[in-house]
């Protein structure tokens, strides 16, 4: 792992696609809050156009990556050339994959090049594993060349220490949630008031 530097580092998290799903929710949620934060962050999908991307640029986090060509292996083969790229043009410190096929195109598009620390966030139970059996061989050979593994239940990360063998890697981050303002004091007594709750 690289050591500490005086400056937050840059982040390129690599996705799918921005469309409608728990992933994408999550990243469009922390993302825009990171870069308010100071953060250098800024996304990298497989394929562009996603019903959620232009929500992301519109809150500032940078997004980048090939347009979709509609064939699923050729659109792999050319992300990981576009990101490869991406890559030595930005030189981020941390690159940070989301779900299965980001973290395999992604591996292999930055196998290599040092230093940066590689982060992989697995979001659900691997049971898509059960019908690719040698992409599941892949991905855990490729758990050894990543510097931390995350999962966002205690199950997924049971699953990851058992997968790569080393606890000391995984790590454990909740999704991320929006806590909406506390009600004001005179609001809550006048609902109390209108259902009769004491």
């Amino acid at each position: 792992m690289r050591p500490p530097v005086s400056k937050l580092p840059r982040v390129l998290v690599v996705a799918h696609r921005l469309s409608i799903g728990g992933t994408e929710m999550h990243l469009t949620r922390v993302l825009p809050e990171l870069r308010r934060q100071g953060l250098d962050v800024s996304v990298f999908t497989l394929a562009r156009g996603g019903q959620l991307e232009a929500q992301l640029v519109a809150k500032g986090v940078p997004v980048s990556g090939p347009a979709d060509s509609g064939r699923r292996l050729v659109q792999s083969v050319r992300a990981g050339l576009f990101l490869w790229r991406e890559l030595r043009r930005r030189r981020p410190d941390v690159i940070h994959f989301f779900l299965p096929e980001p973290y395999l195109v992604g591996s292999f598009a930055s196998a290599g090049m040092r230093p940066m620390v590689r982060i992989m966030s697995r979001r659900s139970l691997a049971v898509y594993q059960q019908s690719h059996v040698v992409l599941a061989q892949l991905e855990r050979w490729l758990h050894h060349f990543t510097d931390v593994l995350l999962g966002n239940s205690s199950a997924v990360v049971e699953e990851l220490a058992t997968e790569c063998g080393d606890r000391g890697k995984v790590g454990l981050i909740y999704n991320g949630i929006d806590v909406p303002p506390m009600v004001a004091l005179e609001q809550r007594l006048a609902l109390r008031r209108e259902f009769g709750i004491p």
